[in-house]
C-alpha cells in the first residue's frame, strides 16, 4: 500500500524506495489511508533537507491524484508551509511547487495572495518564480476566480515590461471556462493583451490557442474570437 511505502521512508538511505515512478505508481491504487500518508509526508517536508525535498517532490507528483481524499488537508498544509518562512530561497521555491501538486486542497486565499505577490516581485529568485508560476497554473485549473486574477494581473503588467517567463501564465486563459458569466471579460482581456503587450509571435500563438479552448469549452462568443483573432491577424 502506499501507506507502506511511505511509512518505510525514514531518512536519505531510503531514497530508492521512491525514486522509481514504476514502484510509486504501482501502489497508488491500493492507498487505504491517505490521510495518514499525506500527513507523514507533509512531516518529512518539513524536517527534511532541500536535497531530499527534491525527492520528496517527485512522491507528490505521483500520488497527487489521490489528495481530493484527503478530508482534513489542514495539518497537512500547515506543516508544508511552515517552510515558506524560510530564509531559503530554494526551500520556498520547492514548497511553493509541492502546493501546486496539492492544488486540489491547497487552494486558499493565503496561497492566492503569496502567488500573486511573487509574481510581481522584481527581486524574486528565478527559481521561486518559476515554482510560483507552475502553481499559479493549476490553482488555476481549480478556481476560476484565481485564473482571472491572473489574467488581469498580466494585462495590468507595466507596457514596457516584457512578460519574460511571465509568458508561461499565458494558457491559463483557457480556465475562465469555469464560470461562464466571465465570458465577455474574458474576451476583453483578450483584445486588451494585445494592444497594452508587444507579445512576439510564439506568445501571441499561445494566447489564440488558450482563447480558443476557451471558446469551444464554453460555448459563447465564439463568432466574437474568430472576428478578433483575424482582426489581430490582419
Amino acid at each position: 500500500m502506499l501507506l507502506s511505502l511511505i511509512l518505510n521512508i525514514h531518512h536519505s538511505n531510503d531514497i530508492q524506495i521512491i525514486q522509481s515512478n514504476q514502484d510509486i505508481n504501482s501502489h497508488k491504487s491500493n492507498a487505504l489511508n491517505s490521510q495518514s500518508a499525506f500527513l507523514k509526508l507533509s512531516e518529512y517536508w518539513l524536517l527534511s533537507t532541500n536535497s531530499f525535498r527534491v525527492i520528496l517532490l517527485l512522491v507528490f507528483s505521483n500520488v497527487s491524484c489521490l489528495s481530493h481524499s484527503i478530508a482534513q488537508p489542514y495539518d497537512i498544509l500547515h506543516r508544508i508551509s511552515n517552510v515558506l518562512e524560510s530564509n531559503d530561497p530554494v526551500a520556498r521555491a520547492l514548497t511553493i511547487r509541492v502546493l501546486g501538486y496539492l492544488a486540489d486542497i491547497a487552494d486558499t486565499p493565503e496561497l492566492h495572495h503569496r502567488i500573486l505577490t511573487a509574481l510581481v516581485d522584481p527581486d524574486i529568485d528565478d527559481f521561486e518564480l518559476s515554482a510560483s508560476i507552475f502553481t499559479a497554473i493549476q490553482l488555476s485549473i481549480q478556481n476560476a476566480d484565481f485564473a482571472l486574477s491572473i489574467c488581469t494581473l498580466l494585462v495590468c503588467l507595466p507596457q514596457s515590461q516584457n512578460l519574460g517567463q511571465l509568458s508561461k501564465l499565458l494558457p491559463v486563459f483557457e480556465h475562465l471556462d469555469r464560470k461562464i458569466t466571465f465570458a465577455p471579460l474574458a474576451v476583453e482581456i483578450f483584445k486588451k493583451m494585445f494592444e497594452v503587450h508587444q507579445l512576439d509571435s510564439e506568445e501571441q500563438l499561445t494566447l489564440y490557442l488558450a482563447m480558443t479552448k476557451y471558446s469551444l469549452k464554453t460555448l459563447v462568443l465564439i463568432s466574437s474570437q474568430v472576428e478578433n483573432e483575424f482582426l489581430i491577424l490582419d
